[in-house]
């Protein structure tokens, strides 16, 4: 007898089945991709009214900006919102967000006026984080509110940023979801930090003085805070340009990750406790250093009153010129190289005395042009050389691309320490304060006059000075020494004691324990040679050379020496550099790409020397400032006195 076939076979049978299978599977991977896509049936339901893209229409003023009203809804509901102009001098509430565009190839949308409005999905992310489920929010986004694909737009538009920043309620910091579950811990041990040095500045007489005597306290807080904590130091949002003036500029600013925020002060105030406790040494600061500098000094620049912690009074800290500012973020992030410029034009400090920017911003012009431009303008308007000193090539790629080789290259990470940032900065007056008269030529060129006092016979490579004497690249310092002090070689003898002007020359004339210019004290002097000394013999212990022939009297005075004074200021100023010596015996420190056979000189008006090399067509190429032990005090302008050097022009290429 026949079985009866049951009905789930009739239905299910095991093709029907494999092929049912496939089609669930088809059709998740379907929902997926739509998903990711700019429409979705999540983001965008009436499909039919938004595969229309949003037109901007042409802003109808030099004062006018568009606000972005984000219309109410959860968190899960789609993005919708409208566009409004207004005229900047009659803005109504509203609040503007600093974000990272983040990676422009994955592209979400909202609904603007019912139409299609691509955006990244950073700015979803934060729009999701601060739409309000009852009422309309005003805000402004750069990537919404300004016409991206007109250019003339964008070029005006960035004039107005500070003030966009500025006038708004608050600037909306936005860092990104918190993936780790770092920011609750983070975020209480910055509340916490801040009623620690709180206490500590009310029950001593300085911040330095409480940091110096209890740093050890903190390290009994909990390390895992400190880690997520410095896992959001590390987000994107701390490594880009623009986020500089959006909180520079800003009345109020608080800052959001995840569901959690603080005020952006709060998290300020830590960061200036956390370089005090670099700058003095204190455990666990020093990994944080160069992140917090570069984000808490600009900052500080827009409004000085905010140093409620005196960072501009710590070390060589002062309120920045405006080079500085751009020196400073040299380092950071930036999508578009002319942005580096454009980013800070309407900065305070620039405006001091002045209508308007030195040029202004327009993206039609490439990087090139914009980078020539600004440094022309700038040396017309001040007068001043300093600009020269921010020039650095880390390699000869930089001498030959199409920029002019005196041209700041804003674009290119500069790791040393600049002999002269600002006018009399570091004391140095190699010139006496003659006038400079820089003029651009045609072909970009710029004809200088001054004088060529010396030829460099010897240099060194790159040296990586570190303050601790067995981290250093010990075969570059080992051939320094045996280049100066081999007696068996003859070289020309300049100075009283080689070794003190050696030891000088390595911290730039510069001493850690005196601030003060003009002829350096005795007593300091002294304390610099020991110091230096006790470090040398340190090191030459350390790569196996301690037998080198030292002299009596700095073993003498490595005694009296203390290795973190000298190691101090010369890890910074020897850093990325090379030591050289001239044809007549002078020692310098000059940069990377310099050789033998360039030629030092000085520029009328300037504080100090700078490294030239001579072309075939008799122009030079600028290959950056140097310092000179027993040039950098008007010394060469005795010689031009006397007759024995005389005034020359450069054409610099």
């Amino acid at each position: 007898m026949t079985a009866r076939p049951r009905a789930q076979d009739h239905l299910f049978p095991p093709v029907r089945l494999k092929t049912t299978i496939r089609f669930l599977f088809r059709s998740l991977q379907a929902k997926i991709s739509r998903r990711n896509a700019i429409i979705t049936d999540l983001e965008m339901p009436l499909k039919a009214k938004i595969l229309r893209r949003y037109e901007y229409d042409d802003l109808p003023s030099s004062d006018s900006v568009r606000l972005l009203e984000l219309l109410p809804g959860s968190r899960d509901q789609p993005l919708r919102c409208h566009l409004v102009t207004v005229d900047l001098n009659r803005l109504p509430l509203y609040e503007a967000i600093s974000y990272v565009w983040g990676n422009k190839q994955y592209r979400s949308s909202i609904a603007c006026h019912g139409k299609l409005l691509p955006i990244t999905a950073s700015l979803q992310e934060a729009l999701r984080r601060f739409r309000d489920e009852r009422k309309t929010r005003a805000l402004w986004a750069d990537a919404i509110c300004i016409n991206q694909k007109n250019i003339k737009e964008r070029s005006h538009q960035i004039r107005l940023m500070d003030k966009i920043y500025a006038l708004a309620s608050c600037v909306l910091v936005w860092l990104g979801p918190d993936e780790n579950g770092d920011v609750r811990e983070a975020f209480s041990l910055v509340r916490e930090m801040k009623q620690f040095y709180n206490d500590r500045r009310i029950k001593f007489r300085s911040i330095n003085d409480a940091i110096r005597l209890h740093h050890e306290e903190l390290d009994r807080c909990n390390s895992k805070r400190w880690e997520s904590l410095s896992r959001i130091m590390r987000r994107q949002w701390f490594t880009r340009v623009w986020v500089i003036p959006e909180v520079g500029c800003a009345s109020r600013a608080t800052v959001f990750m995840g569901e959690s925020e603080i005020p952006w002060n709060e998290l300020m105030e830590l960061f200036s406790w956390l370089y005090h406790r670099a700058m003095y040494g204190g455990p666990g600061g020093t990994g944080h250093y160069i992140a917090i500098e570069s984000i808490l000094y600009p900052w500080l620049s827009y409004d000085t009153t905010r140093d409620t912690l005196d960072i501009l009074a710590v070390g060589s800290k002062r309120i920045p010129s405006f080079l500085e500012v751009l020196d400073s973020v040299r380092e950071r992030e930036c999508s578009d190289p002319r942005d580096r410029i454009y980013a800070f034009l309407n900065h305070p400090i620039l405006r001091r005395g002045k209508t308007g920017p030195i040029i202004k911003p327009t993206y039609s012009t490439d990087t090139v042009e914009v980078y020539h431009d600004f440094a022309i303008k700038w040396l017309e308007h001040y007068g001043e050389p300093y600009l020269l000193s921010y020039v650095f090539h880390p390699d000869s790629s930089t001498i030959h691309n199409e920029f002019p080789t005196f041209v700041p290259q804003w674009n290119i990470r500069n790791p040393t320490e600049i002999f002269n940032p600002a006018p009399q900065r570091n004391g140095y007056n190699a010139t006496r304060s003659t006038f400079f008269g820089a003029k651009p030529r045609q072909d970009r060129l710029l004809s200088v006059h001054g004088m060529a006092f010396d030829t460099v016979e010897f240099c060194s490579e790159c040296l990586n000075w570190e303050q601790t004497p067995t981290h250093c690249q010990g075969p570059g310092f080992l051939e320094i020494w045996k280049h100066l002090f081999n007696k068996a070689e003859a070289r020309p003898i300049l100075y009283q004691d080689d070794y003190r002007a050696f030891a000088l020359t390595l911290t730039a004339g510069q001493l850690n324990e005196y601030s003060g210019n003009g002829k350096l004290p005795n007593e300091y002097l002294e304390k610099h040679f020991a110091s230096f000394s006790e470090y040398w013999l340190q090191l030459l212990h350390s790569i196996g050379q301690a037998e080198c022939d030292i002299p009596n009297a700095m073993k003498r005075a490595a005694k009296r020496g203390w290795v973190g004074s000298f190691a101090r200021t010369s890890s910074y100023i020897c850093h990325s550099r090379k030591f050289f010596r001239t044809r007549k015996g002078y020692f310098g420190l000059g940069p990377p790409i310099m050789q033998n056979g360039d030629l030092c000189c000085l520029f009328f008006g300037a504080e100090v020397p700078y490294i030239l090399r001579l072309c075939e067509d008799g122009s030079f190429i600028f290959v950056g400032e140097c310092y000179v032990h027993g040039i950098m005090y008007g010394e060469a302008m005795d010689m031009l006195q006397s007759g024995e050097l005389e005034t020359t022009e450069f054409v610099l290429r």
